[in-house]
């Protein structure tokens, strides 16, 4: 069990790791805590994360990132909705346009869902599943190496029958799948949102990217998007 001192370093990591994608250090630690313990315990906490199998380090930093374990406690503890994002009058429209004609504008929804976030967008709806955004995946440091993204491709291969998949397993409103249990492949993380839409029936919204993506930004936008569709007119 970790502390709540600990806890909170952790929280702090992950968050700088999901904007910079740079390994933490004691002393980047230190003031994103506003300076209230020494760079001698951050390094100590830090050391006890890693032990502990919340935190790694590359061989070429010193800096500590999220390992999966750590991500998962993030998640379970953290995660809430960004309630700062909003969507702007433009998309707002274009969504409120796409309602009204649901089945012709899946192309267009997850176009505009991987532009707002930078990630894959994915929409499983019937026997149908839409993709977008695929370049924003590869541009990530996480998807240079060659095997990475060619596991990321065999994937797209069986795409219907994964989000099939997927939807059969949600038993919430929304799901966080990462690491491991990911079917596109251990070095990404993905966010699944539940939708429902008359009469055209119920499937799913999905973004894929790697593993530190914002999940709370990205859960807004899911959500918000899920919510405009599900209005009734």
């Amino acid at each position: 069990m970790l502390s709540e001192r600990q806890a909170q370093f952790l929280e702090a990591v992950i968050r700088e790791y999901t904007k910079t994608a740079e390994p933490v250090g004691s002393g980047r630690l230190t003031e994103m805590v506003g300076h209230r313990v020494s760079p001698a315990t951050a390094r100590n906490e830090l050391a006890v994360l890693e032990q502990d199998g919340y935190l790694t380090h590359p061989h070429t930093s010193a800096g500590r990132v999220p390992t999966e374990k750590g991500y998962r406690f993030f998640i379970t503890h953290f995660l809430r909705r960004d309630e700062g994002w909003a969507p702007d009058q433009a998309f707002l429209a274009e969504l409120q346009r796409a309602r009204r004609h649901f089945s012709l504008s899946l192309k267009t929804i997850a176009q505009r869902l991987a532009e707002e976030t930078g990630e894959v967008a994915l929409i499983g709806f019937g026997s149908r599943t839409i993709s977008s955004g695929l370049a924003n995946l590869f541009a990530q440091p996480e998807f240079q190496d060659y095997g990475s993204a060619m596991r990321f491709f065999k994937m797209l291969d069986q795409v219907d029958e994964v989000m099939h998949n997927l939807e059969a397993r949600l038993q919430d409103e929304y799901a966080v799948y990462l690491g491991s249990e990911n079917p596109f492949g251990q070095h990404c993380g993905m966010v699944l949102v539940r939708i429902r839409q008359r009469p055209a029936g119920e499937g799913i919204l999905g973004l894929v990217g790697p593993v530190r993506m914002d999940y709370e930004h990205h859960l807004a936008v899911l959500e918000t998007i899920r919510d405009v569709i599900e209005e009734t007119a």
